[in-house]
């Protein structure tokens, strides 16, 4: 991106459905082009592979026409596709491949269209070819590097053509069992077209703003630097009294709003003579004092010690008002044969660099949180986001209404344990920064909960702060959901195969979950779900239950896969969660093939909260397992934001016991562990 644009345009609709202006949209092509060519061959490598092996199902569901249908397959469409992949190697390619890479995504649209047109009522395919189709349709939209309306364009193209083909050869109106075939397929081609057309536009419209974000980062970069090669110096010189002397720029009569410096002393200069920086102040004269006195030592070791790094400083505007202000300043010895005589003193002046600088990073991190919060409401869908908005802002007005009622154990423990609940499931939705902010509530519980006598209204406000924001976070993932859902009325990140209803939407969700708590533990985990149970009317108080259950497994219960290996076991740790009912109950269970259950870890956790009175006490297995569900009761040392406050457990037997349920638990070491939960209908 070496030639800017002067002008960076505000990234709206058409520019992702048509381009930028001309100057600036061949300066993103170029950098589009480069960013995408090596995944354009990996897509179509795979393209070629999966075109080809999809042969071997034509032996079965089209025997009568294999023939023909491997003529499409072989002869034309996979050459074509070889064809193109050598063709990206040269230059060429560059500057055609949307047209190329459209053309031939046509082309094996339009071959399956074919296959299926050849194909007769008794075939397989003649009623399951269209998959292939939905195949071709996804590699268009999400992996071709097809621009949005090439894309789109491309996509209904070979929809069209299935039309066409499916009422003229196939005869597709004629009967009955036709017309629902044909309808049935054209759900899924125009419910496939809509999705992708989402992601299509999603992806571009994203790269395209990550594009202008790193334009306008390098515009700022480049303005900056011309800025700190033009700006003003503030230059004064001091004696070894730390006197400044007449000699000093215009520049610091503004910068430190006073008119006259000589004679004043610089350490008073940059510090108040308050006990509030006497410390800055001792700091300051004893650096002086080595710059002056310490013939030996050489300035740059000196000025290792410089305090002057992007250092905040107070300057007294008047007698009342105080503005801070960040500078850099450095230190040049001024020699009178072997004596320093004077200290020339450079300052610079970083605040609004700083700040713009600071600027920058929360636009980045906003952008961040935005990717993140998108790309979960569209693997999980926007109803189960829907709830969790609901159910959270509940929440949050509760810890609100009794944030000032927390020298109260019990209120404490409530408290806890919703902001706990809060935590895990932003963590089970991968809303991270919802998750991170639900965790420092729970940073300043735990300094409540150490200390009593800590709370004052400092802590009341840093939990009404981080309250308010967590608000404004949701606010936003809000506003993100309406949008998706004004977009489509079909329910994104929902496959086919999937469960449905409120129960199978949060079953659905549960495998992304286990997989990002392993890849954060660093551990291989699979997990399997086995539901037999269509409706759980409980649903919204039991899912936390199953959450914090889940997560406990991956955390305490499954080892790293080095342990596992040691152990003869296999080195991905596995976790079960199964639920089915009988006529008076519900059951939920979590199992796990981990370490299982360490007593003496719990019974030495027991006599260190001094639950446990005599050491030398026989305590039976039971009894220890009741303890490890009680609040703030935790045999880890430390606390992460998967685990370790204390509470996971704690909150899974107040709400079993709110819907008047049962716990069983069974463990055996090095076996795993198996937590039952059973609910009364």
């Amino acid at each position: 991106m070496s030639k800017l644009p002067k002008k960076l345009p505000r990234l709206t609709f058409k520019h992702v459905v048509t381009k930028f202006p001309e100057e600036l949209e061949n300066v993103f092509y170029e950098d589009f082009y480069l960013a995408s060519l090596n995944i354009v061959r990996v897509a179509l490598i795979l393209h070629i592979a999966l075109y080809a092996l999809f042969g071997i199902l034509d032996i079965w569901i089209v025997p009568l026409h294999k023939n023909i249908v491997w003529a499409i397959r072989f002869i034309v469409v996979c050459p074509v596709l070889i064809i193109v992949l050598i063709l990206t190697f040269y230059s060429f390619f560059k500057r055609h491949m949307q047209i190329i890479l459209s053309g031939v995504s046509f082309l094996s649209g339009f071959g399956i269209v074919l296959m299926i047109g050849f194909s007769i009522e008794s075939e397989l395919g003649f009623k399951f070819y269209y998959a292939g189709l939905m195949l071709v349709l996804m590699w268009v939209y999400a992996l071709a590097r097809i621009r949005f309306n090439y894309g789109t364009a491309t996509s209904w193209l070979i929809t069209i053509s299935y039309e066409i083909v499916a009422i003229v050869a196939n005869n597709m109106l004629q009967t009955l069992e036709n017309i629902t075939v044909f309808i049935n397929n054209n759900f899924f081609f125009i419910s496939a077209n809509i999705i992708g057309m989402f992601a299509s536009f999603t992806i571009e419209w994203y790269m395209r703003k990550n594009f202008l974000l790193r334009l306008e980062i390098e515009k700022s970069y480049n303005l900056n630097q011309k800025y700190m090669a033009n700006i003003k110096e503030g230059l004064l010189l001091i004696d070894e009294n730390y006197t400044i002397l007449s000699q000093y720029s215009e520049y610091l009569t503004k910068l430190f709003e006073n008119r006259n410096l000589e004679g004043k002393r610089f350490i008073d200069l940059v510090y108040q003579d308050t006990k509030e920086f006497e410390t800055y102040r001792a700091e300051l004269e004893k650096f002086l004092y080595f710059l002056f006195h310490n013939k030996s030592a050489d300035l740059d070791m000196i000025m290792n010690l410089n305090p002057f790094k992007s250092k905040k400083i107070l300057v007294k505007t008047n007698e009342f008002v105080n503005k801070e202000i960040i500078v850099n300043a450095d230190f040049i010895r001024i020699h009178d044969k072997d004596l320093v005589e004077y200290i020339m003193v450079i300052f610079e002046d970083i605040t609004d660099l700083v700040k713009y600088e600071k600027r920058l990073e929360e636009q980045k991190t906003k952008y961040q949180q935005e990717v993140e919060s998108i790309s979960a409401i569209m693997k999980s869908g926007p109803a189960l986001f829907s709830d969790f908005l609901e159910e959270s802002r509940l929440i949050l007005n509760d810890i609100r209404s009794k944030i000032y009622d927390l020298g109260d154990p019990d209120t404490l423990i409530h408290v806890f344990r919703e902001a706990h609940s809060l935590k895990g499931s932003a963590k089970h939705l991968e809303l991270n920064h919802i998750s991170t902010i639900s965790h420092k509530i729970e940073d300043v519980l735990v300094a409540v909960r150490d200390n009593p006598k800590k709370i004052n209204k400092t802590i009341t406000n840093q939990i009404e702060d981080l309250i308010v924001e967590l608000f404004r976070e949701f606010q936003n993932l809000g506003t993100m959901i309406e949008r998706l859902k004004m977009f489509s009325t079909l329910d994104i990140g929902v496959k086919p195969t999937e469960l449905k209803g409120p129960l199978g939407e949060f079953l659905n969700s549960l495998p992304s979950m286990v997989e990002s708590l392993a890849k954060e533990t660093s551990k291989q985990v699979t997990f399997t779900i086995a539901n037999k149970i269509n409706e759980l009317a409980v649903l919204n108080k039991i899912k936390i239950p199953i959450i914090h259950l889940i997560r406990n497994s991956v955390d305490h219960g499954i080892e790293d896969q080095f342990a596992r290996l040691t152990k003869n076991k296999t080195a991905a740790g596995k976790i079960y969660l199964r639920l089915y009912e009988s006529s008076s109950s519900f059951t939920i269970e979590v199992e796990d093939d981990g370490y299982g259950i360490d007593f003496e870890k719990i019974h030495e956790t027991a006599i260190n909260k001094k639950l446990i009175v005599n050491n030398n006490t026989a305590v039976s297995k039971s009894k220890l397992l009741q303890f490890i569900f009680r609040p703030n009761f935790s045999s880890k040392s430390e606390a992460t934001e998967i685990s370790g406050r204390g509470y996971g457990l704690d909150i899974v037997k107040d709400i079993v016991e709110q819907l008047n349920g049962k716990i069983q638990v069974k463990t055996n070491k090095d076996k795993g562990t198996k937590v039952t939960l059973t609910i009364p209908k």
